[in-house]
Order: C-alpha cells, then structure tokens, then sequence
C-alpha cells in the first residue's frame, strides 16, 4: 500500500528538500521533477500551492512570465550569481 499524504507529510519533505538544497527562491517545476520530487509538487499544489508553503518555507515565488526574453548580460550575471552560489570555491 503506499503511504499517504497528509499536510505533516507534505511539510516534512519539503523541510527536509529544502534543507538539503538550501533554496533561496521557490525551485521550478523543472527542478522538482530533476531532482524526483514530482509526487510531492503535485501534492502541495492540492494543498495551497507555491505561495502558501514558500511563505510557510521562507522564501520569495519568483514568476518568470512566459517568453520573456532575457538580454545576454542578464543571462551572464544570472549565471555568474548561480555559480558562485553553488561553487563559491571555483567562480570567482
């Protein structure tokens, strides 16, 4: 039988997510399911969505609107600010 989602579950592995990967931002949908958490998106959408558990969570939604196109020094310094979040020691 596979185990249940309820609110506490949802919460739980959300913590538990979100500690290992130390989000500053809500992730994507994208990222969710990269890193096998597709189950547990849909569940917090079923459960208030991205803006009741990133405010329980502490962290902003960022709503990139569709086709919004990004000039290349905006994907440069997104980029660069990526990098040095995640491999602070070998960007510099």
């Amino acid at each position: 039988m596979a185990s249940r989602w309820t609110e506490e579950r949802v919460a739980r592995e959300l913590e538990a997510w979100f500690a290992r990967r130390c989000f500053d931002v809500w992730p994507t949908y994208r990222t969710f399911v990269r890193d096998g958490h597709k189950r547990l998106h849909a569940e917090l959408m079923r459960r208030g969505g991205p803006q009741r558990w990133a405010g329980e969570l502490g962290v902003p939604v960022v709503v990139h609107p569709r086709g919004r196109r990004r000039s290349d020094d905006e994907v440069r310094a997104e980029l660069r600010a990526l990098l040095r979040q995640h491999w602070p020691g070998r960007f510099p």
